[in-house]
This record gives structure tokens, sequence and C-alpha cells, in this order.
């Protein structure tokens, strides 16, 4: 009986974390992402346009770092829950970064753009705020978001938890 609580629990944690975290993350990375993909398919993306989703993306992350970490710290299976999600969300994350370090290289530079490598977020972490490896081998489009790159109305999987 105890592990069916346990599970129980588990599940209405993840609805808990889903509802109130993961889902708003995505839909603010939609508005985003969405429309630097309308761009892109017209040919029309900019350098600076790219920049600034760029930092409002590190921003989205960082504030899901803060809620994720805070979450964790509930419980264990809070933590557990939250290690779910990362699993989840660190290879789409992951891609959504690479795919903005390949549009500003396939873009010409404004005369005012800083000089040096294209701009990218001076700390690349985990949801959960550990330092993530450098260098990740990137999943194919198909595996991350249904085949659509940068787009997101093919949402992940509502449960994390496989439920």
């Amino acid at each position: 009986m105890s592990a069916t609580v346990g599970i129980g629990q588990g599940r209405k944690t993840e609805s808990l974390w889903v509802q109130n975290y993961q889902d708003p993350f995505h839909k603010r990375v939609a508005a985003i992402v969405d429309p630097l993909g309308e761009k892109r398919s017209a040919g029309t993306l900019t350098y600076d346009e790219v920049t600034k989703a760029q930092s409002r993306l590190e921003e989205e992350i960082a504030g899901l770092q803060k809620d994720a970490t805070s979450f964790a710290g509930l419980s264990g299976t809070h933590k557990t829950v939250v290690d779910k999600a990362q699993q989840t969300l660190d290879p789409i994350i992951q891609s959504w970064r690479d795919t903005f370090t390949k549009d500003l290289a396939g873009l010409p530079k404004p005369p005012d753009a800083p000089a040096g490598p294209s701009p990218e977020a001076p700390d690349r972490q985990t949801i959960l705020g550990a330092a993530a490896p450098q260098k990740r081998q990137a999943l194919p489009p198909s595996t991350i978001l249904g085949g659509a790159a940068m787009k997101s109305n093919l949402r992940p999987a509502k449960t994390l938890l496989g439920y």
C-alpha cells in the first residue's frame, strides 16, 4: 500500500511541476522561438533579432533554474520530479541554444555588433543550476521536437514520469 501512496504522490507532484512551472516556461519560450522560426523560414531573420531572443531565452532559463531549485528543495519526491524534468528539458534547451548559435554564425553582423565570437550565454547550466558539459552531442530534431526544429507547437509530453 505504501508504494501506491508514493506513486500517487509522485503523480500529484509531477502535475504541480508541469502546470505551475514547465507549461508556463514552454509558453514563454514559444513566444521567443516561434517568431524566429517564421522569420528563418521567410529568410528575413536578422542578427539583432537572434541576439535579443538569445538573451530573453537565457533569462527564461535562469528563471526556470531558480524555480526548479526551490521546487526540488521541498521534498525527495519534488527533487525526483525536477530530475526527470531536467532529463526531458535539457536536450530541448540545448537544441534551442545550438540553433541560435548556428543562426548567428550564418547571419551578417551589424557594424555595431561586438567583435569576436557570436554572443553566447556565459554560464550554460542545467535547469537545476549545475554546470553542464560545454560540448553536448545534439540529438536529431525529430527526437527533440518532433522534426520541427525551433517549432514549439509540438509540446513535450505532459507527464514526465511516464504516467
